[in-house]
């Protein structure tokens, strides 16, 4: 197996992975051959698995089509690891642990709509699926700023690119050249690449003193008036209303997962270890209590 490198991570995440490894390598590969009587099997298993009263026949193929299906999700989870581990230097949250889930989400879809009548293999059908369930959660779980997934994918590529390019050529490329590589049109590549560097905390502080000023504080002191402050100041009185509307566990989400009062911003999986739930409630909690304030939002600006 290769070298394991996953020296971002938590040694308790560097432990779950390892875990995870060595359970995936247990299990074998399949054969083309495999895969094709596998996938007929869960297309069956679908077929019928709506139906309320399934004919004996029809339980059996349910009953086959479950295990075709965890047959295939297990044999191919170092998949999920391989594709996983290309995208670990593009997070700045997310762990190796979210990556890899959010693979396995794409695995079960894979496994779910693939058509073994199409006659190509598996993994290369599969890949595609594993990959786009990675980029949407970095997307959506790891950015201060959306961006869409083919914006993630060209990203990435430059990641590999710019530096061959620039060891061959003495110098880095223009927007043009990069907007040619990936495919894409030069306004859409500046768009891009405005967003590669990670948005700065308006927490951090300007100098490395103890008692040195915030940006935020910075930015107040220079140009904040009597208005500007209270703005400020009637903005946080109704996020602290807002918040109190919220349940004891949506609002500790919250706080964790934002650095609200005052600590650093967490990942969901820091957040789910601290609170003692799964990762899938913190993400479940945290998307219903930003739809909570963004409705509180839109019905004070009305």
């Amino acid at each position: 197996m290769a070298r394991r490198d996953y020296s971002r991570s938590t040694s308790r995440d560097r432990d779950a992975i390892s875990w995870f490894l060595d359970q995936a390598g247990r299990v074998p590969l399949l054969t083309h051959e495999e895969e094709l009587l596998l996938g007929r099997a869960v297309q069956d298993w679908i077929v019928v698995r709506g139906v309320e009263s399934p004919t004996p026949e029809q339980r059996r193929a349910i009953r086959r089509g479950r295990r075709a299906y965890e047959r295939m999700f297990n044999a191919n989870l170092r998949l999920v690891v391989n594709v996983a581990k290309r995208y670990l230097c593009a997070v700045r949250n997310l762990e190796m642990s979210d990556l890899i889930q959010e693979g396995s989400f794409g695995l079960s879809r894979a496994i779910e709509k693939f058509d073994p009548t199409r006659g190509y293999k598996f993994s290369t059908y599969a890949y595609w699926w594993i990959r786009q369930g990675i980029s949407r959660a970095i997307s959506q779980q790891d950015r201060s700023i959306r961006l869409p997934v083919n914006a993630i994918d060209c990203l990435n590529k430059l990641r590999g690119w710019v530096p061959v390019f620039a060891k061959d050529n003495g110098r880095g490329p223009t927007p043009e050249e990069c907007a040619e590589f990936c495919g894409v049109t030069p306004h859409v590549m500046r768009h891009y690449l405005n967003h590669v560097q990670a948005p700065t905390s308006l927490d951090q502080r300007c100098t490395s003193n103890d008692d040195a000023s915030t940006l935020l504080e910075m930015l107040a002191g220079n140009e904040d008036g009597p208005m500007a402050v209270l703005e400020v100041a009637d903005g946080i009185e109704r996020l602290s209303l807002w918040m109190s509307q919220l349940t004891e566990q949506q609002a500790d989400v919250l706080s964790m997962r934002f650095g609200l009062k005052g600590q650093t911003p967490c990942s969901q999986a820091d957040a789910s270890r601290q609170l003692g739930c799964t990762r899938q409630a913190i993400q479940s909690s945290e998307q219903r209590s930003l739809n909570k304030l963004r409705r509180q939002a839109y019905r004070s600006a009305a």
